[in-house]
């Protein structure tokens, strides 16, 4: 998630820290948008791929995953800056940049305008969902045959 929000930040042209993740409280002293990024399910496609390497005694289990990533953007104009991030995408520079990820974005949603009252104002609200075509990818160690316990069961 981290190189996703690192490559929208880019593509936005937006300040550090103006792309975080969803969980994280919104800046206190904030001035312009910000955006949010979560993850909201994965599903598994197929089965997993698994590739020994006897060298450094590691299997590497590839499995092809779809995910749903929802990106919200608050502040001023961010209806306009989710429609922004949706022709960015599809730009050049974001398919160059989702190639660096491994990833594709094989369909989003229209931009929903989630503005509303807050407190004694309105806040600027707006999302998209992104479906996201990535590997997930976990490395474990093989152990040697010595390091394994046995257990022996004698018949009599």
């Amino acid at each position: 998630m981290t190189g996703l929000r690192r490559l929208l930040l880019r593509l936005l042209s937006l300040p550090d820290g103006s792309v975080r993740a969803a969980d994280q409280a919104a800046p206190a002293d904030r001035h312009g948008p910000f955006v949010t990024v979560r993850i909201v399910t994965t599903v598994e496609i197929g089965q997993a791929r698994r590739v020994f390497d006897g060298a450094r005694e590691t299997e590497t289990i590839m499995q092809a995953c779809l995910s749903t990533v929802s990106v919200q953007a608050f502040g001023t104009n961010a209806y306009a800056l989710m429609q922004k991030l949706r022709a960015l995408l599809e730009s050049s520079a974001g398919m160059a940049g989702l190639r660096s990820l491994h990833c594709t974005v094989p369909s989003m949603t229209p931009v929903r305008n989630l503005t509303g009252v807050i407190g004694a104002g309105i806040e600027e609200r707006a999302n998209i969902d992104l479906t996201i075509n990535h590997d997930h990818i976990v490395e474990i160690d093989q152990r040697h045959i010595a390091e394994a316990e046995v257990i022996v069961h004698t018949e009599h």
